[in-house]
């Protein structure tokens, strides 16, 4: 499921004077304990696409405490048609008109989640969900999802959220997974390309046989900007609606992406993150590069527990009929050649219980 971030029209002016004087502390004075990077109790998988990564999730799934469990609906984006809810603290799932009648008998009868398919369902990608510290709950949407439901009403039934905590964020991709990351209201991670340029120079002075990868990344940040919202954008409307983002490096190329993550939220406050890895078996830059995300990352959120990276199968030992490998691992080809990573082909369950 989405992460969860706290959205009232009142959050602004209740945590104006806040934001003022945490911004003028270190990192390190910090502290996350938000509603909104849940803890997990089972990420779903769907047999048919995971194959490559599935026993790569499944190891840190066991170190993190929650299931890896795979299903079938044969659809590749699971997270983006399907969406499982809170309900009466109950896990629920939420489907698209396409998912099918087993795929939701599985679910109810092998783990006891009900289901249903509602025309108030965004896509998955595309949204956040969060609670604010009253346990009102909120709802972050991309901009583009007017265009599959247009209706406050319908989506504030299906997601259980007040019509004034529903929010549009501009899109700095076409998706929000693939460029902020809530980490516990009121902090969430947004990239920014400046600072992974500002990396990448600092990298290649150091590395100059390497230098090819910042044309990868020139290139690939002047198709973005062509077509998507500027950084400051997206920053600003976190800022006016309450929240604190925090600026990383997280998009280095098509096939870099640590944006593109889950969340897990542990009792002691801590919380690991989970993306996608660079590893490759010849490409020793992108090697360094998730080195540099991950300092970043643990710099700039001292209650990070664990990073996991998961790579899926190398290009010379797994071969994907949707993939043409042009990188060195599964996760890479995948988000540069089909738009997608880890985050898009999971759907977690939180453990509502816990949350509450």
């Amino acid at each position: 499921m989405q992460a969860l971030i706290i959205l009232t029209r009142k959050a602004k002016f209740n945590f104006e004077g806040f934001y003022k004087t945490i911004m003028k502390l270190s990192p390190q004075a910090l502290t996350f304990k938000g509603y909104d990077a849940a803890p997990l109790r089972r990420i779903f998988v769907d047999s048919h696409y995971s194959e490559p990564f599935y026993e790569e999730l499944k190891t840190v799934g066991k170190q993190e405490s929650f299931d890896i469990e795979c299903t079938c609906d044969c659809r590749k984006w699971i997270q983006d048609d399907k969406v499982i809810v809170e309900r009466n603290l109950n896990p629920h799932l939420v489907a698209d008109w396409q998912t099918s009648n087993a795929f939701i008998s599985e679910l109810k009868y092998t783990w006891g989640i009900t289901g249903s398919r509602e025309y108030g369902l965004l896509t998955g990608g595309n949204t956040f969900i969060g609670k604010l510290p009253n346990g009102e709950k909120w709802l972050l949407m991309g901009k583009n999802e007017r265009r599959i439901c247009d209706d406050p009403d319908k989506i504030s039934k299906t997601y259980g959220v007040k019509v004034e905590n529903l929010n549009y964020l501009p899109q700095q991709d076409f998706h929000l997974d693939m460029f902020l990351r809530p980490i516990g209201y009121p902090y969430i991670l947004v990239n920014d390309p400046k600072l992974a340029k500002e990396n990448l120079e600092k990298y290649c002075q150091e590395h100059p046989e390497n230098k090819s990868i910042m044309d990868e990344f020139l290139k690939w940040n002047e198709r973005r900007k062509r077509h998507y919202a500027d950084c400051e954008e997206t920053i600003a409307k976190l800022e006016e609606i309450g929240f604190i983002p925090i600026r990383i490096a997280g998009v280095y190329t098509e096939g870099i992406n640590f944006m593109n993550a889950i969340v897990n939220k542990h009792k002691d406050g801590k919380i690991s993150y989970i993306t996608n890895s660079t590893k490759g078996n010849y490409v020793t830059t992108y090697n360094d590069i998730e080195k540099i995300f991950e300092n970043d990352l643990k710099n700039k959120v001292p209650n990070i527990d664990k990073v996991h990276f998961i790579a899926g199968r190398s290009s010379v030992d797994y071969m994907d009929p949707d993939i043409y490998y042009t990188d060195g691992n599964y996760m890479m080809s995948n988000i540069k050649n089909n738009s997608g990573g880890l985050h898009c082909m999971t759907l977690e369950e939180p453990n509502f219980e816990q949350w509450a």
